[in-house]
C-alpha cells in the first residue's frame, strides 16, 4: 500500500512495487500478470483489513 500513497494508481508501476517490496520481478509478474490485477488484490486486502477491524 505504501507504493500507492503518493503516486496513486497512475504513478505506481510494477517496477516500483518490485523495488519497494524486495520481491523479484518474475515472482510479481507470475502472481499478477498486469498492474490492474496487482492493484485489485492490494485494494481487496486493504478493504478486508478495514472490515476485520470493525
Amino acid at each position: 500500500m505504501e507504493c500507492l500513497d503518493r503516486p496513486g494508481y497512475a504513478g505506481t508501476s510494477i517496477e516500483t512495487v518490485v523495488e519497494q517490496s524486495g520481491m523479484s520481478r518474475g515472482w510479481v509478474l507470475h502472481q499478477f500478470q498486469a498492474r490492474l490485477a496487482l492493484m485489485t488484490a492490494t485494494t481487496h486486502a486493504a478493504m478486508q483489513t478495514i472490515i476485520d477491524d470493525v
